[in-house]
């Protein structure tokens, strides 16, 4: 937890950044590192300078990856975020990913942090050596960064992590999923977690008593990158846990202003088809309703729609956490059609808040993206609640905020060290 002492930020910190090579997950990390740079401080990246951003990434020093298995690193994330795969083969190819690489992970970053001698690491949530190995042995602040419109730390008012269910209306009923959930979550990690310990062991670190994710929230600083009203203004977080809102590179405020109810000749629909979809057919379903409405719309991602957001009316997306945010960011609600587990629990909250519709995807009959769009445009109510939520975003200050709260962690780190 960071302590309540007043630094000048003035004196200049260093930041590693570990992340994986995926557009979701680099995006936000620039956004933060850039906020770190424009006050005078260096940034520097553990990941690899894939195509779609290697020319933001030339604005810092980066260290690719060295003993980590690049090509069975993307072939492993294309078939978890495609639906590619069954339950069994899941867990396996999770094993892969979070476990198996941490040794790769390890071998990597010791001399990156002797050369760069960061102040503080912000890590991906799933890059798991920074904060279950190196945190301890090296003694340096691990702060993991959500690339999620949501926290995934467990607790009675959090998610079910690894389930798709409607959260429960009553407080008795949320704590009894929550025991649920943890009971599944321990028998599905519980392999997990003993392998976990054994790499810990190499170390001379004692075991973790509970999950890794839990292991996560024991850190001094955990960032995410949404609001506290869309996540259920949840009590049962750990106080290191600190909402920054959305994280992305703004070249333009967002515009708010926008009338409560949109007429079909001026609105401007955008469809998402710029992340995995396991139904990649919805997103041209959505164009396809679309254009029988005789709607001007245009596809893209979270990303390439930037400026477009600006004028839009509404999105149809697969609830994938970038386009959530980035479409509420700018006060536009939601058409969601969830297709996993992450986009499931978006959904939830876009239906819950009031600021979309949320659609199953089993049960997507001929017409009903068309209806709701078109519900979207007359209700604005819609508009108003997704309104709301680009307030609370505003409010919690994106990539400047959360640069603020890692120079303090940093410089209290510092002043500790000293004082020891």
């Amino acid at each position: 937890m960071i302590q309540n002492r007043s630094f000048n930020d003035t004196q200049s910190i260093t930041v590693l950044f570990t992340v994986w090579p995926v557009e979701s997950h680099v995006r936000p990390f620039l956004a933060l590192a850039n906020a770190l740079k424009s006050r005078g401080h260096r940034a520097v990246f553990y990941t690899e300078p894939s195509a779609p951003w290697r020319a933001e990434l030339a604005d810092f020093p980066c260290f690719p990856f060295r003993e980590v298995r690049t090509t069975r690193i993307e072939e492993i994330l294309r078939k978890l975020s495609g639906g590619m795969a069954g339950w069994m083969e899941s867990r396996m190819l999770w094993k892969e990913f979070l476990l198996d690489s941490i040794p790769g992970q390890t071998a990597d970053l010791r001399p990156i942090i002797a050369n760069c001698r960061p102040d503080v690491i912000v890590t991906d949530i799933t890059m798991w050596s920074p904060f279950l190995i190196l945190r301890e042995i090296l003694n340096i602040p691990v702060v993991p960064f959500a690339h999620t419109a949501h926290c995934i730390l467990p607790g009675p008012e959090g998610p079910l992590v690894g389930l798709s269910m409607p959260r429960p209306k009553s407080k008795p009923l949320r704590h009894l999923s929550s025991r649920i959930g943890a009971q599944l979550l321990e028998l599905f990690s519980r392999g997990l977690r003993r392998q976990a310990n054994a790499l810990r062991a190499q170390y001379s670190l004692p075991p973790i008593p509970g999950t890794m994710t839990e292991f996560s929230g024991t850190a001094p600083l955990y960032l995410v990158p949404t609001s506290p009203e869309f996540d259920y203004r949840r009590k049962d977080l750990p106080n290191s846990v600190r909402y920054v809102g959305a994280c992305f590179e703004r070249r333009h405020a967002p515009s708010r202003n926008t009338p409560q109810t949109v007429s079909p000749e001026s609105a401007r629909v955008l469809v998402d088809s710029g992340l995995p979809y396991a139904r990649p057919d919805f997103a041209e379903r959505a164009v396809a309703e679309i254009s029988a409405l005789g709607l001007a719309h245009e596809k893209g991602n979270a990303y390439t729609l930037t400026s477009s957001l600006r004028s839009a009316s509404v999105v149809v997306s697969n609830a994938n956490s970038p386009m959530v945010l980035a479409a509420l960011d700018h006060g536009v609600p939601i058409v969601a059609i969830p297709d996993s587990l992450e986009s499931a629990e978006n959904g939830w909250r876009i239906r819950d808040f009031g600021c979309g519709i949320r659609l199953s995807p089993n049960r997507l009959r001929e017409g009903r993206i068309r209806e709701a769009v078109s519900t979207i445009l007359r209700v604005g109510s819609y508009r108003d609640k997704a309104c709301e939520l680009a307030a609370s975003f505003s409010a919690h200050g994106g990539p400047v905020q959360a640069s603020k709260l890692l120079v303090e962690l940093a410089l209290s780190h510092r002043w500790q060290s000293k004082s020891a």
